[in-house]
Formats: C-alpha cells, sequence, structure tokens
C-alpha cells in the first residue's frame, strides 16, 4: 500500500502518514489519472509538492521529483474542484439538483434519474453505455421540435466532454460518444434523453462496476463536466506517465537544479559539432549577398559579426542576436517583448536550418505553439517565405491556406503497403470474431438483467460473465492498437517527406510515440512563455538535440484553472503551476542558476509615445525601429496617447472569478469614443479594438455597441461568456476576423495588435480593488497591444497602490495626456478642439460643428447621415 507525505508546518522537512486512498500511489505511473470514489471520498489534503527544489519530496531523484510534481500538481489543476463536487454530491445526492451551478471553478450540470439503459460494443470506439435520464424542467416547457433542435446546439453533454454517474457510493466517470435528441426509436413527448458514452478509464474494476450498475438498473445523476475534455490533458499526463518508467528526459542537464555556474556556456547542437560544421545564412541575407556562413562556435555577443550580419540581413540588431544564440545553443531561449518580432525570427530561423537539413540530417522540424491560431499564423508565414513543404497535425485550424497540407488531407492522399494490407485485413478478421463474442456474451448479460431478483447464483454469473468481457475488451483493443500502428505508418511516411511539421503543444503529446517515429533533431517551440511546464516536457523526445523557446516571460502566464496554483495567490506561489519552463530557467532560483537567454530589444509595432510606458516599466533595453517615427497621428483625436480619469464607480463588486464587474458608465463613453473615431473615415473597423479585464463587461460592451457596428468577439472570448454564466450559447465559430471592431479580454488579446487601442479598465471604488489588474504580466499586455493610439479609460485614484500604474500615471501626466476630458480635433480646424468629459459631449453624427465638410458619419446600413447644422450638406456614409 502507498504512503503519503506531507510537508510539516515549518516547511523543513517532511514526515510519513497513512495511506489515504485506494488511488494513493508513490509512483506516478501507478496512479489512475481519473479519481476513483475512494478517492473523492477521502477527506484527506491531496499532497501537492512544490516545483520549488528547494522545498521538501519525498523522491530524491532530481528527475523523478521533477516528473512527480508536475503530474500531480496538473492532474489537481484538473481534477481538484471536481472532487470536490462530487464529494458533497455524494453525501446529499438532492432528488432535485439545479441544472447547471459552480463549485469553485469547476462548471457543471446535473441531470436525474439517469440509468444504464443498454451497454453496446463499437468497432471503432469499443464498449459503450446508454445512459438516459430525465429531461431538464426547463426543456420540457418548450415544443418537442424546437427541444430537439436547441438540445443538439446546446453546450450540455458534448462529444468528447466529460459526464460522471454518482450514486450512493457509486462514481464512475465517462466520455461522450453521441448526444440524442431523444432515445432512439422514441418519437414520443417522454421527457427522457440518452446519450452514448464509453467509460473514461479501462481499468478491470470499472468495467464490472458498469456491468454491475448495468444488471441491478441502479438509478442516480449524471454530473456533466462540460470543462473536462480528456483531449487535452490525458495525453499530456500519460506522456509524463511514460518518462516516469523509463527514467531520462532529453535536455535534463539544462532543466534540473544545478546551482553552479556551469550553466553559463551552452553548447551547439550535437549535429552542430562537427569538424568542419557551418550555418549557410544564405536564405535570409539580401540579394546582394553570397555565401554569407556562420561557425555553430559564434557569440551573440560577438558586435563585429553582428554588425556584418544586421548589414547582410533584413533582421535588426536584436533580432541577429537572437538568431545567433538560437543557432550555437543546443536549449535555447529567445525572449521578445511585445513588437519585436518574435515570430519573423522563427520563420528566419527554420529558412537556415532547412538548408542544413540534409546535411546534418535534421529530419523534419517540429513547430509547436500553444494555440491554434498561432500555429496557422505561423506556417502561414513560412510559406509566404517559400517553405511550402508544411504538414500540419491537427483539425481545429482555420486556415484555408493549410487546408491541403493537412495531415488528414494528405493521409487520404495516401496508400498503404502490401504487408500494411495484409496487416489491416488479418486484425480486422481478429477484431470482428472478438466483436462477435462480446456481443453474445453481453446478450447474456441482457438475459440476468431481465430474470435477476439479487440471488447469489445470478450475481457469480453476472460476476463471471464481467470477467470475461474485460477480457475480450482488452483483446479488441490490443487489436485496434494494430490497426493504429499501421495508420502510424502511413503517417509517418507524409512526415518524413515534409520540411515542417507544425503542431500544437496538446497535440504533439498526443502524437509523441507517432513523432518518435519520426526521429526529428530539431523543436522550436513558439509561445513558449504561455505553455505549463508539463506540455513542454512532451517535445523532449530522444531524438532532439535541438530546442529553440520563443516567448515573452514578462507577459502572460499560462493559464491554468485552479487559482490557488498560480503564483498570482499567496498559496501558490509554493506551486507554481502556471510559471512556465521558459520562465524558470530565464529567472532561475535558489538551486537553479539562470540559463543564458537572448532578448529582442527594437520594437516595430508601437509609436514612440506608447514604447516609451513599457520601456520605462518593464523592458529598459526596448529600443524604436526608426519606421515607427512615420506612425501617423490618430485622426480627429488630440492626443494619440491618453488616460481619461473619472470617478464613476463600477456596478458590481468581484466575485473573484473575474466575471462579476463592470462599469456602465465607462461602457458608454468607449461606445462614444469609438463611434467618432470610426466616423472619420481613416480607419476600417478591424483598426479598432476595445480591450477590458472583465467578461460582464465585455458582454456589455457587445450589447451596447452592437446595434450601431459591427463587432466580433475571438472564439475564446465566446467560450468565456458561456462559461461565466452570461451567455446560454456560443454564438457558432465561423471566422469572424474579416470584419468587425475587434472586442476582447486582455488575457485573449495576448499576441495580437491594433491601430487604435481603447482599454476600459472597468474597476472604480473607495477600497482600492483593482482585482486582474494588479499583475504586471497582464497590464504589459494591455499596454502594448497599441499602433497608432492608446485611450484608457478609468479611475485613476483606484490604481493608486498599484505600483505599475502610478509609473505609467506619472509618464502620462508628464506628456500631459492624463486628464478628466478627451480632446477631439476636425482635420481642417485643429485651433478650435472639443473637449469630451462625457458620452453626450461627442457631437453626433459629425465630429465638426462648422460647415467645413470635413464630418463623416457611419452606419450599418446605407442611409444618409446629416451634421448638427441643418443647413449643411449631408455628409458623406460608410456602410460597415
Amino acid at each position: 500500500m502507498a504512503q503519503f507525505w506531507q510537508e510539516d508546518r515549518r516547511g523543513s522537512s517532511s514526515r510519513c502518514l497513512e495511506t489515504r486512498h485506494d488511488n494513493d500511489n508513490i509512483d506516478i505511473s501507478q496512479i489512475r489519472i481519473f479519481p476513483t470514489a475512494e478517492e473523492i471520498a477521502s477527506q484527506y489534503p491531496e499532497f501537492l509538492p512544490s516545483i520549488d527544489f528547494s522545498r521538501p519530496h519525498f523522491l530524491a531523484d532530481p528527475l523523478q521529483r521533477y516528473i512527480d510534481s508536475n503530474y500531480r500538481l496538473l492532474r489537481h489543476d484538473i481534477f481538484g474542484p471536481v472532487k470536490q463536487l462530487l464529494r458533497r454530491t455524494i453525501s446529499s445526492l438532492d432528488p432535485k439538483p439545479p441544472l447547471s451551478s459552480d463549485s469553485g471553478t469547476v462548471d457543471f450540470h446535473t441531470f436525474t434519474r439517469a440509468r444504464v439503459s443498454r451497454i453496446a460494443v463499437d468497432r471503432r470506439r469499443g464498449l459503450e453505455a446508454h445512459i438516459s435520464f430525465f429531461r431538464p424542467q426547463k426543456l420540457r416547457r418548450i415544443s418537442y421540435a424546437e427541444h430537439g433542435c436547441r438540445w443538439e446546439d446546446s453546450r450540455l453533454l458534448e462529444e468528447g466532454g466529460v459526464v460522471c454517474f454518482v450514486s450512493s457510493g457509486t462514481v464512475l466517470f465517462f466520455v461522450v460518444s453521441e448526444k440524442r435528441a431523444y432515445p432512439r426509436g422514441n418519437t414520443s413527448q417522454s421527457p427522457q434523453h440518452t446519450i452514448v458514452a464509453r467509460p473514461a478509464g479501462r481499468e478491470r474494476d470499472d468495467l464490472k462496476l458498469l456491468t454491475q450498475i448495468y444488471c441491478e438498473r441502479v438509478e442516480g445523476l449524471l454530473v456533466d463536466l462540460p470543462e473536462i475534455i480528456p483531449a487535452t490533458f490525458m495525453p499530456v499526463l500519460e506522456r509524463l506517465q511514460e518518462i516516469s518508467k523509463i527514467g531520462e528526459l532529453r535536455f535534463q542537464q539544462w532543466i534540473l537544479p544545478n546551482p553552479t555556474n556551469g550553466r553559463t556556456h551552452m553548447p551547439p547542437p550535437a549535429y552542430a559539432r562537427r569538424a568542419g560544421f557551418r550555418f549557410c545564412l544564405d536564405p535570409i541575407a539580401k540579394s546582394t549577398i553570397a555565401n554569407l556562413v556562420m561557425s555553430p562556435t559564434s557569440r551573440a555577443n560577438d558586435m563585429g559579426f553582428i554588425n556584418t550580419l544586421e548589414r547582410c540581413t533584413d533582421l535588426d540588431r536584436g533580432q541577429c542576436q537572437g538568431l545567433v544564440a538560437a543557432l550555437t545553443r543546443e536549449f535555447a531561449l529567445i525572449q521578445g517583448p511585445p513588437g519585436t518580432g518574435k515570430s519573423h525570427l522563427g520563420a528566419q530561423l527554420v529558412r537556415i536550418l532547412l538548408r542544413t537539413k540534409s546535411e546534418a540530417r535534421l529530419g523534419p522540424i517540429i513547430v509547436i505553439c500553444f494555440t491554434n491560431h498561432a500555429l496557422d499564423q505561423f506556417l502561414e508565414r513560412l510559406i509566404e517565405f517559400g517553405v511550402d513543404n508544411v504538414v500540419r497535425i491537427g483539425s481545429q485550424s482555420q486556415s484555408q491556406i493549410l487546408r491541403d497540407k493537412n495531415l488528414e488531407v494528405l493521409r487520404s492522399n495516401s496508400s498503404k503497403t502490401r504487408l500494411e494490407n495484409a496487416t489491416v485485413a488479418k486484425t480486422y478478421s481478429g477484431l470482428d470474431l472478438t466483436m462477435q463474442s462480446i456481443e453474445y456474451n453481453l446478450a447474456l448479460l441482457v438475459e440476468i438483467r431481465k430474470v435477476r431478483n439479487g440471488g447469489a447464483p445470478e450475481k457469480q454469473l453476472q460476476a463471471s460473465l464481467a470477467d470475461i468481457l474485460v477480457d475480450q475488451l482488452d483483446l479488441a483493443e490490443s487489436l485496434r492498437q494494430t490497426l493504429d500502428e499501421v495508420h502510424q505508418g502511413v503517417d509517418c511516411r507524409a512526415l518524413l517527406a515534409a520540411d515542417v511539421i507544425g503542431i500544437t503543444t496538446t497535440g504533439l503529446a498526443r502524437a509523441a510515440k507517432m513523432l518518435q517515429r519520426i526521429q526529428s533533431k530539431v523543436v522550436i517551440c513558439e509561445e513558449a512563455a504561455e505553455v505549463v511546464e508539463a506540455h513542454v516536457i512532451s517535445a523532449l523526445m530522444p531524438s532532439v538535440e535541438h530546442l529553440v523557446q520563443i516567448g515573452d516571460h514578462q507577459q502572460l502566464r499560462p493559464q491554468i484553472n485552479n487559482y490557488s496554483l498560480s503564483l498570482e495567490s499567496q498559496q501558490g506561489i509554493a506551486y507554481q503551476l502556471d510559471r512556465s519552463q521558459f520562465e524558470r530557467l530565464v529567472c532561475g532560483g535558489p538551486t537553479q542558476a539562470p540559463i543564458p537567454m537572448a532578448q529582442l530589444t527594437v520594437q516595430r509595432r508601437m509609436r514612440p509615445e506608447i514604447s516609451r510606458i513599457i520601456r520605462n516599466t518593464i523592458y529598459p533595453r526596448l529600443e524604436d525601429h526608426e519606421s515607427v517615427y512615420d506612425i501617423p497621428d490618430v485622426v480627429g483625436m488630440y492626443d494619440n496617447v491618453y488616460w481619461l480619469d473619472h470617478a464613476y464607480l463600477e456596478d458590481g463588486q468581484d466575485d473573484g472569478k473575474g466575471r462579476s464587474c463592470s462599469n456602465e458608465w465607462e461602457v458608454q463613453m468607449t461606445k462614444a469614443l469609438v463611434g467618432h473615431i470610426i466616423r472619420q473615415g481613416a480607419y476600417e473597423s478591424t483598426d479598432i479594438a476595445v480591450l477590458t479585464p472583465y467578461t460582464r463587461q465585455l458582454r456589455k460592451m457587445r450589447a451596447a455597441m452592437e446595434t450601431e457596428f459591427e463587432v466580433f468577439l475571438s472564439d475564446r472570448d465566446e467560450e468565456e461568456l458561456v462559461h461565466d454564466g452570461l451567455e446560454t450559447e456560443v454564438n457558432g465559430f465561423e471566422d469572424r476576423r474579416s470584419g468587425g471592431i475587434r472586442l476582447s479580454t486582455v488575457d485573449n488579446f495576448q499576441g495580437e495588435e491594433a491601430k487604435i487601442v481603447i482599454i476600459s479598465l472597468v474597476r472604480s471604488n473607495l477600497q482600492r480593488k483593482v482585482g486582474f489588474l494588479s499583475t504586471e504580466n497582464r497590464v504589459n499586455v494591455l499596454l502594448s497591444r497599441a499602433q497608432h493610439g492608446m485611450y484608457i479609460i478609468g479611475n485613476a485614484e483606484t490604481y493608486a497602490n498599484v505600483p505599475i500604474w502610478v509609473n505609467v500615471r506619472h509618464q502620462l501626466e508628464e506628456m500631459d495626456a492624463f486628464g478628466e476630458a478627451f480632446t477631439l480635433l476636425c482635420p481642417r480646424h485643429d485651433d478650435m478642439p472639443i473637449q469630451c468629459s462625457e458620452p453626450s459631449d461627442f457631437p453626433e453624427p459629425s465630429p465638426c460643428p462648422f460647415p467645413c465638410g470635413a464630418g463623416i458619419g457611419i452606419t450599418r446600413n446605407a442611409t444618409p447621415a446629416y451634421s448638427v447644422a441643418k443647413d449643411l450638406a449631408p455628409v458623406r456614409t460608410i456602410t460597415i
């Protein structure tokens, strides 16, 4: 039996305690990923080790401790709140629970009178349960036809999501395979629904429990957990378990603690250490330059070579230093502050490495990104540079350019070898026979269910059948794995023929076994500072000789579910789950010296008045590229950067989950400012972005503005509105980036930019509570998105206790860009400014009350708009 360890109150030692439950194992490879019933019921505190190596841990081996800590913390981030919810559910088993509620940080829905009405087997998916339950009261009040459509389109019980069957002492997790509007063959007005779901785990006990629930007609609650998506975490946790068994990890000499000074010199990649090896830089050289090469022993601080590189390429000095560091260090970390061209550098790095691909036998270069959007953008950039032989893994791409380069498309155009075809035929034959045996035994189980009276013979027969079924299901699963290996072989041939393979961090963990067969030597990780460390570990495959991480640890950290595990909470400082590997290695710590990092230093996004703000608060080395001095002034505004200070109090109090705060006055002021700017006719609606930290404010912004302007939200913002109970459904998933003013939360706008950014700070209270915006990383993102103009609307007094905001205010006051009114300008009457301290102060529809003809109106429909003065000619109308 396993024992667990707990740090004492002084944090200086550990002590051994009794076993807590049946899933309490020292070896993480023996821990079930999904919680057991006994684990959920346990009242003992969960053992949560710290990633900080200066704190106690029961494992002495640094690698095993490192993997153990990442596994336990990531698993707790996913299931900690779920276990609390289910523990309360089991203890109460309320016969009439609410349809949906919120427990801590987990969203859930409950359905009553749930039963396993049928057990079946699917050739592809394996054993499945048909679970019937009563539909919610609020859906019973609508017509059945309407109900069917609404049910199918709802976020309830989505395919691929997790549900949990709960009864007295019983907990069983499932993954939804099919969601149906009503039981198959039943078109009556029955209040029942049925879903098809497969067991989430493959443990024998779970499969035997399923047969017991079925035969005994056990009735319970069905708990829908829409945020728990196994595809996003199972591959990562399974990969950590696999590494724990192997006991080896690439680059562990750089990743694990080493407090000595021996970490300052980073050797070149192993493939580049061969005598006479040179990197050919011709792919990025100017057309008049030829035979530009670089030794792998070059240094990023060799300013003579850096000057030469800057003259011969289109890279600026910071990018040249970053490129040299990326090529000459086997474990390279490149920090790119906002607007410094991180993605551009990454693309140029790929072009150089591809010139060396054959000589160094690099295999395909693997590019990984945290988000699908960022991955699409990076691969599209490569194609623009002529790197056309790319393969995109994953079905979530919205790029039309990459549509024919998706692995699924390439797979459909590939053929199997004669041996593979023979293996497939033989395996399917065996699978069909196994399926027949399973179906026969399931039919026997149905008969037992029909005649069951609770006697011992029936129980014994049921148990025996369950054992036989488990063995047969194991055999069927083994045959499916054989088929998967054949399909992987086909995929591998397509991947081996590629120059670049693009995949998300989650997809990488899922495809790790297949990618290990590719034997790639180079992995480039974009958005590295946004990735939870456990996800990066999946990229450290045995064949990798060169890892380049590009990111910025001073912008947003990785997003996690459990606030108590984050650095933003006092408790979370011990766990640091939202601290990326990038940040941990760059900053170092008590047991770990920092790893050398190259920093990009020249920004090409922001006008100097904007970049000055983040230079004086966060990036002292940040320089302005000469091109930003040519950015034009914002049309219709006296100031290009301005903080509008006000004293209007917020509407609600922060509930700690970031969704309850809003400020109606800021909504109306933002709407008025957007209307004024867009009426100038100098900007497309897509040039404007409105940012706010709170989803409730985001919702109010959309409601106020969508009646007059085309607006759009990202899919992630739409989903967060639903999660926070502010919308009932996501408004589709079509690509809405083609037009409209972008409304976004701060966290979902990292990596993006707009010509004009309007910021609603929301918080305005006498207690000086600022919530989200006390975090410097988030403030950094907020203040670095604008190119031409940035306008802040907020109560400065509320932020007077936050040092970075005090700094920002002082800088703006020095620029005379802080006050209680916006100053509007007509391009033809710049000597007659208009002061606007209230939404009603903005002239409608023309910004100029004088008969100059410069006013421009804008509406959603092509109807004439007129200036305030009745005797003036109608102004031009632009339809968006």
